[in-house]
């Protein structure tokens, strides 16, 4: 989230290590879904669905219910970047009524950004917004805002798609970015940030699209071969 995605590479791969030459596998798991959360950044849907499994092995050879939940929540998500749509939100949802079920509020915040997200992926945007709705009551309900931010941006994502590209799709962006910097997480202000300059280019405000752009892009040091960064990058050139 703090814009140090090979940092955190590194440390994860560090804790995985560790905790498998401990033998621990609650640290495993807990591990391998921080590592899965990453591959989510990056879009690598093979490294996701690696850990994936990985997750689902510890969780069934330890009795992790909740664990196995949560791997299969994310194996959904790898459906859904498959272009496996249905089967993917099928399996994402069955998923998160178990995670609800064991009183996961944390992981079920993100599981419900995930949604949003694929909802997106589907061209689905009543849907989507539904998730969007559901999960910024779940956000104030629980106090845990570590998505807020995305989850603002996806929401004015969908209100494009439905065909409200006007002010409450531009303020919805312009939330995401208030909050991403509110929590200094560069992450979310980049997706938000690339996210809005698309919207002002379609509405041939590229002078002010680009004024907000650089400086985001300016302030990421490491990751520049991920997504988010690239597609970024890629846009603002196309503003010179």
């Amino acid at each position: 989230m703090t814009g140090y995605s090979e940092q955190s590479q590194k440390r994860a791969a560090e804790a995985l290590e560790l905790a498998t030459r401990l033998g621990n596998p609650f640290s495993m798991a807990f591990t391998l879904m921080y590592m899965i959360a990453l591959g989510h950044f990056r879009g690598d849907y093979t490294d996701i669905r690696l850990r994936a499994e990985s997750l689902l092995q510890v969780a069934r050879e330890n009795g992790f219910p909740y664990w196995s939940a949560v791997a299969a929540m994310n194996i959904g998500r790898v459906l859904v970047g498959e272009g496996n749509f249905d089967a993917g939100i099928v399996r994402m949802r069955e998923a998160m009524s178990t995670l609800r079920e064991a009183g996961g509020e944390l992981i079920h915040s993100y599981a419900l950004s995930l949604l949003t997200e694929s909802y997106l992926k589907a061209r689905e945007p009543e849907k989507g917004l539904a998730a969007v709705a559901e999960a910024l009551k779940e956000i104030e309900a629980s106090g845990q805002r570590m998505h807020e931010a995305e989850i603002w941006r996806l929401r004015g994502e969908l209100l494009i798609l439905l065909g409200r590209a006007d002010t409450e799709a531009e303020n919805s962006f312009q939330r995401a970015l208030q909050i991403a910097r509110l929590q200094e997480a560069r992450a979310w202000e980049l997706r938000a940030a690339a996210s809005l300059a698309r919207l002002l280019v379609g509405r041939h405000r590229r002078d002010e699209a680009k004024a907000g752009l650089v400086p985001v892009v300016a302030s990421i040091t490491e990751g520049f071969a991920d997504p988010d960064f690239t597609e970024a990058a890629l846009l603002l050139s196309q503003l010179d």
